[in-house]
């Protein structure tokens, strides 16, 4: 009898075994794959897909990045409505056809770890990110890393996933109110 439950027991646990085994063998150290991520000039293209609560479709979004360490990040939104968002030390400045808007880092500090966040998830600065988040790391081919706000943090974000080769390809944010923002990133150069 007590052969036939570790047999039963071996039987339904080693598949688990088996994949955190081959999972922990595959991932590569934080460490490295910042290295094989980061750079100190990332510029692209992106896609983005927002899922909002209420809503029945995403909204989708086109347009350029360029993020420069510890110069800031650029996001030009292309389409549907063109407008740039520029993020660095000295605050965010926001400009659309019908709004232009400027906060400075000084009377708002949040503003200026933004830039610091952006670097850190579009340029797989994942040293920035893991003073903020709780980082794992699975995969191989593409890796997969899963960044989960430390206690006292960033509440307004619930998890983060970043995933790629031989930089970061795919995001996704969930915030804590439940939307949802999926990023493709395209045409990806490091300097």
């Amino acid at each position: 009898m007590s052969a036939r439950r570790s047999l039963l027991a071996f039987t339904l646990l080693a598949p688990v075994f088996l994949r955190t085994a081959s999972a922990s063998k595959a991932a590569p150290d934080i460490s490295l794959l910042a290295e094989r991520w980061g750079g100190e000039h990332v510029e692209g293209r992106f896609v983005e897909r927002r899922r909002i609560a209420g809503f029945p479709k995403p909204l989708v979004s086109e347009g350029r990045f360029s993020v420069i360490r510890h110069q800031g990040a650029r996001w030009i939104t292309e389409k549907p409505f063109p407008s740039t968002l520029v993020l660095d030390a000295a605050g965010m400045h926001y400009e659309s056809a019908s709004a232009s808007t400027e906060v400075s880092s000084g009377s708002v500090p949040a503003v200026g770890r933004l830039g610091d966040f952006m670097q850190g998830v579009f340029a797989g600065d994942l040293k920035m990110l893991s003073g903020v988040f709780d980082l794992s790391v699975s995969g191989s081919d593409p890796v997969t890393v899963k960044a989960l706000p430390k206690a006292g943090g960033i509440e307004s974000i619930s998890r983060i996933e970043i995933t790629g080769r031989r930089h970061v390809e795919k995001i996704l944010i969930v915030s804590a109110s439940g939307d949802i923002t999926e990023l493709e990133l395209l045409d990806v150069v490091r300097r």
